[in-house]
């Protein structure tokens, strides 16, 4: 598995600050210092906690249970791919 580099970090955090206050994203976490996953965390609400990779390819954004997943070829498909990830309660219904 692929590193997150500091430009990836850097990259991350710009985008998540530029995100409108009325989508759910509402933060994200990177578990160790040039780490191969990062949390990333939607509101109450829809709440979730998904776990971003770092492929050879791009990027992965995977559920807490691994049953749900997007692929993105660049960060900045990240807010989309956030937003269109099933609430716990849709997920409930499948």
């Amino acid at each position: 598995m692929d590193r997150f580099n500091s430009s990836d970090i850097d990259l991350l955090d710009a985008i998540w600050r530029d995100v409108d206050a009325e989508h759910p994203w509402t933060g994200w976490a990177q578990i160790e210092a040039e780490s191969t996953i990062v949390w990333v965390f939607r509101k109450r609400a829809n709440w979730r906690r998904f776990v971003l990779r770092c492929t050879p390819s791009g990027y992965c954004l995977e559920d807490e249970r691994g049953d749900d997943y997007r692929y993105l070829t660049a960060l900045q498909e990240l807010p989309d791919a956030i937003a269109a990830m099933p609430t716990l309660a849709e997920r409930a219904l499948d």
